[in-house]
């Protein structure tokens, strides 16, 4: 069943795929992902009429080009934030430590400093 599902709709799910993704290589890519998820379920294709089998393929490749597609943004973007990030939950790390080494009252005067920008005089003072 498989195989004749693959002579069948590979063309044109290759092009649906084509279609998301715009790069031939990284189509086809989708269209083997796409037959890999079909073979999972594919007791659900046998008793299916054939628009209906068209229909479910090729709704298959397209979320499998949509995911690639999505990995693919979310790779790119992970060099630029990445470094920000390690960054900013090491500082975040550091504060916790810090504040814990303070006093109750001193620990108060901080957070109500963060909170509400007062001075540290006038907190004090309050």
């Amino acid at each position: 069943m498989l195989e004749k599902l693959y002579k069948m709709y590979r063309g044109i799910m290759l092009q649906r795929a084509l279609g998301v993704l715009g790069d031939h290589a990284l189509a086809e890519d989708a269209v083997h992902e796409a037959f890999i998820r079909i073979e999972r379920h594919i007791k659900r294709f046998e008793n299916m009429k054939p628009d209906e089998r068209q229909y479910l393929c090729l709704t298959i490749v397209k979320n499998a080009a949509l995911n690639m597609l999505r990995d693919r943004r979310d790779i790119e973007a992970l060099p630029e934030t990445m470094p920000a990030v390690s960054r900013d939950i090491a500082l975040g790390l550091e504060i916790n430590a810090a504040m814990e080494l303070l006093e109750e009252g001193q620990r108060q005067v901080v957070l109500l400093r963060l909170r509400y920008g007062s001075a540290i005089y006038t907190v004090y003072r309050q």
